[in-house]
């Protein structure tokens, strides 16, 4: 042939020579086997996974826990590990250690938060009143008054497999962080139950001002406590949802913004009453520290006045008791120095002294500190 024909055109002309149908046949077969031999490979290497410090896995083996011989579920502490590839094998991880938090703000929602969806629902005829009371939610205290709170949850997973068996396993992921988990959805219920019997035993104050610390500690009770769940099947009679409440906080509480303003007088007025407690609280602290300071000067001079009187009687008696020996032993000498002292101490500042006997007049006239009792005589 003079033209040059094309690898169709041979392959097509009867008189190109064929390949045998068996080569082809197994020429396609090891390359099935090959990608098949790639596929198991690649299906049994899924099979390892690696778990961290703070978190512990569980196997679900065709819809059931792997399980120790008590009947609990075989925890798999942290490293690398492998279990047969999915669909035989399931691997569920569960952060034990890690802290988290559950935000329960469903009962503050501003009108901001659905402004979008307010001015929607405003355009269908639906007034404000009905717009609010669904979708601007709010707690109803035992005063029947209104007031809007968010409270924030800390806890973490202290029960792996109760965790896990709280919701069906097969519609949800195990994350407790998200927020699509129905596990999650479920706390966030029973907190926010808890949070509605207990603002309805509190007056407006109390949820708004004197109650926010014992609300801390009677909120996480009361979520500790719907959390067990009764159930007859259970061995300790209570469905236990896996979870540690390690402390609630109320991170806000506010009343309705309709009147927001007469409350942030009451709050200015509030504090106000507050800092003249306290400056009258310090001014009677002064008083009392005051007072306190001149009792203990009083009460210290009295007893240094008293000990004072104390030592001068004592000594007064005590040198009576040595002018007494002495007169027991000689009365006339004793009598004579006693009646000396006393001329000494009455007549210490006399200047003229006069001495009367029967019959006669003598006037002395002295200078005290020349005074000499022995030497005065008659005249």
């Amino acid at each position: 042939m003079t033209d040059l024909m094309t690898r169709d055109e041979l392959e097509a002309s009867p008189d190109a020579p064929q390949a045998p149908e068996g080569s082809r046949f197994g020429k396609a077969h090891h390359i099935l086997l090959l990608f098949a031999l790639e596929a198991l490979v690649i299906w049994l290497l899924s099979g390892f996974y690696q778990v961290k410090s703070d978190e512990v896995a569980i196997t679900e083996r065709l819809g059931q826990y792997l399980q120790t011989p008590n009947g609990k579920a075989v925890l798999i502490e942290q490293g690398l590990h492998y279990h047969l590839p999915w669909p035989i094998d399931t691997v569920h991880k569960v952060s034990v250690q890690q802290t988290m938090t559950l935000r329960v703000n469903a009962f503050d929602t501003t009108p901001e938060q659905y402004a979008e969806f307010r001015q929607q629902m405003l355009q269908q005829r639906f007034t404000i009143a009905q717009i609010s009371a669904v979708f601007d939610p709010y707690l109803i205290t035992a005063d029947k008054s209104v007031v809007h709170m968010d409270v924030s949850v800390i806890y973490r997973i202290n029960d792996p497999e109760a965790w896990l068996n709280t919701i069906s396993h097969s519609s949800v992921t195990t994350s407790a962080e998200d927020p699509t988990d129905l596990r999650q959805q479920m706390f966030q219920q029973i907190a926010q139950h808890a949070m509605i019997t207990r603002v309805s035993h509190m007056t407006l104050e109390e949820a708004l001002f004197r109650g926010l610390g014992a609300l801390n500690a009677t909120m996480q009770e009361a979520i500790e406590k719907a959390m067990a769940v009764e159930d007859p099947h259970s061995p300790t009679g209570k469905l236990q949802v896996g979870i540690q409440v390690q402390g609630v906080n109320v991170v806000r509480s506010r009343p309705p913004d309709r009147v927001k303003s007469a409350y942030d007088q009451v709050t200015q007025a509030r504090s106000n009453f507050q800092r003249a407690k306290q400056d009258a609280q310090s001014q009677k602290d002064t008083t009392i520290h005051l007072a306190q300071g001149q009792t203990q000067t009083m009460i210290l001079q009295a007893q240094q006045y008293a000990t004072q009187r104390t030592q001068e009687a004592e000594g007064e008696a005590s040198r009576f008791a040595q002018v007494l020996q002495q007169y027991q032993a000689s009365p006339e000498t004793t009598r004579f120095n006693i009646y000396v002292d006393a001329a000494q101490s009455i007549l210490a500042n006399a200047k003229r002294l006069y001495v009367a006997r029967p019959g006669q007049r003598i006037t002395v006239t002295v200078d005290p500190p020349q005074f000499d009792a022995n030497q005065v005589g008659p005249r």
